[in-house]
Order: C-alpha cells, then structure tokens, then sequence
C-alpha cells in the first residue's frame, strides 16, 4: 500500500519526494509521518513535516496533512510518541539547529502550535536530531526520546555532514509537561546517529543506532537512559550499507523479542541501500537471526510499529529505480503488514 509518492502535490504545494517516514497508532488510528521535501530530495531542500491518517488499519488512507512548515526552513527529524491517556507528543527539528515540540489532544486531529524547546541542547550542540523513526513510554511511564547531535561546525545539515555524533537521551516524568536531558553524551566513539529505543522487560533499555560503518551499534542502559553501560556491536551483525543507513528497532508487546528492519544491501560490497529486512533477536540483541524479506528492491528508511501479537506494520521507502544512483531517491513510500 502506497502512502506517499514522489511528486506530491497537496495542500498548494509541490513535494519532490517525501523521506522519513515515521508510524504510530492512537486508539481510533495509524498516523504515518514523512519529510515532504521541495524542489529536490536534499537533506537541506525547503521540508514540511507531513502525515496521512487511516482508521481501517492501513487498508486504506486519509488526506495528506501538513503537520508543521516554515517558510524554506528544514521540518524533520519527528520522533512522535503516543501516552497511555491518549496524548501524542512530537518532538523534531528546525534546521537541525532548534529543537521543537508539538503536541496532540485528539488523536492527530489538530496540533499544537510547536514550541522550542532550548533547554533541551548545550551551549557546543551545533546540529541536532531525534530519533528516527519514533520515541518510547517506558514501563514506569516516563517518556524517553532518543536523540544525537555534534559539536562540529558544518556547512549543511545533512546527516552526512553532521560531524562526529554523539547520543542524547530528553525525558519526560510529568507525561509530557516539562522535558529534561538525561544521558547527554554515549556512543562516541562510534558516531552513533539515527536512532530508536526499546525497553526489555527486565527494565534494561536498549538503543538501536546507525553509525560510521557497516555495522549497527547497540547502547544498554539499566537507568532508564540517564547513563550507558555498555556500547557494543551485536556479535551477530547487523548489516546496513557502507554509508550507514537508518532503521526501526521495537520489542514485541508482551514478549522479549526484538525486531529489527533496515536494509541490508548485497553482499560483498553493501553499496546500494536495497533488501530491506526484518531481523529477529531473542537474547537482548546479542545475536540476530533474518525473519523475512520486507523488500528485495531499492530501499531506504523504516518504521516498524506493533499491531497486534502476532503482526507488525512496516513503512518504508523504496524506489522504482532501475539503475538505481548511490545516493538513494525514494518515489514512494510504502506501508505493509508483516506475520511475525
């Protein structure tokens, strides 16, 4: 199922392409987020934060929205989170400079006007992301969002030329009141970026990261993010492409296992993001086994989100592309089911 397309045209505007996508599920709805991107498919290209709702569990989908635009300012990196009473928080960028807040009081209808949030960034953090694809309630109800930010000056503010990345955690213990930071520095000597959450039973908190290489980098933390103790690759990897990619990362309601999608590229060489790929972990990430194909084609970014306990949904860009160019262009963004 197609839910967002290259060349879209709504609401008075035209979108080259829309990237990042992002998923989540409200009592009555899926909402699915993308960067409607104008004018070209840049990381720095004038971005609008866009969604499409669907209340039939993704058989079929509402009207594009804009959730949030500025001008030719740059709208990303949206991190959303639904709370058990019913409230979504939307934390992203401007820029990747500003860090942003919105909230929604009715399941997505309406949005708040976003508000910044400084005290959310150091004095040094010259560029600044959240997640993607999503952030996450933890079992004592605190909010924990995931974010990665560099203290190098660059030229533009594509995740490429973001510098040498460190992760950040913001938390939230008055269900979305007031924020504050929590770990403000892990995985640096891997230039961890792009990244999500998941919290294991047991409480230990476990964060899924694109790094500087072909292989993901796994963050514990038994403090609810607030220190790390351990940074390390999985012993089985998790492949991406030699630029890096970023990907979804959720445990199973009710269980301890935990799913993995991203591509996977071809082997040896991993050059061109294609064969994206659901992973399977029993054992807290240690080891990870393939579960299925998602996509053997071109593809790119994913967001995985828990349906029921035996279904994810998957939504992920991909490509019509033929001969498809190292530096990937999505045409379309897709949502679909997966047994697990």
């Amino acid at each position: 199922m197609e839910v967002f397309t290259a060349n879209l045209t709504a609401n008075g505007f035209s979108y080259f392409c829309v990237k990042i996508p992002s998923l989540i599920k409200t009592k009555d709805a899926i909402i699915a987020f993308g960067e409607g991107r104008i004018g070209s498919c840049a990381d720095v290209a004038p971005t609008h934060l866009i969604y499409r709702m669907s209340h039939d569990q993704g058989g079929s989908w509402g009207e594009v929205n804009i959730f949030h635009q500025d001008g030719d300012n740059v709208i990303g990196n949206i991190a959303p989170v639904v709370l058990p009473n019913g409230l979504i928080l939307a934390p992203f960028t401007k820029n990747n400079r500003l860090a942003m807040m919105s909230r929604s009081q009715d399941g997505g209808l309406t949005w708040e006007t976003p508000e910044t949030t400084p005290d959310l960034l150091k004095e040094d953090w010259i560029w600044v992301g959240y997640g993607p694809p999503a952030s996450l309630v933890l079992k004592s109800g605190k909010v924990l969002i995931p974010g990665y930010h560099s203290t190098t000056d660059v030229s533009n503010s594509s995740s490429i030329g973001s510098g040498l990345t460190k992760g950040h955690i913001v938390v939230s213990e008055d269900n979305g009141l007031t924020f504050r930071l929590a770990s403000t520095s892990f995985g640096n000597n891997f230039f961890v970026n792009e990244l999500q959450a998941a919290q294991m039973s047991n409480g230990t908190v476990i964060i899924n990261s694109r790094v500087l290489s072909s292989e993901r980098v796994l963050s514990y933390s038994n403090d609810e993010g607030e220190s790390f103790y351990s940074v390390r690759r999985p012993s089985t990897p998790l492949h991406e492409t030699i630029q890096g990619c970023e990907g979804s990362f959720i445990r199973v309601d009710g269980t301890d296992r935990l799913l993995y999608s991203g591509v996977e590229g071809r082997i040896p060489a991993r050059i061109f993001r294609e064969n994206i790929t659901l992973r399977e972990s029993n054992d807290f990430g240690v080891t990870w086994t393939t579960r299925s194909i998602i996509d053997e084609g071109s593809s790119g970014y994913s967001a995985l989100l828990n349906i029921d306990p035996d279904t994810v949904a998957v939504l992920y860009e991909t490509s019509d592309c033929i001969k498809c160019p190292l530096v990937f262009l999505p045409t379309k963004i897709k949502f679909k089911k997966l047994i697990i």
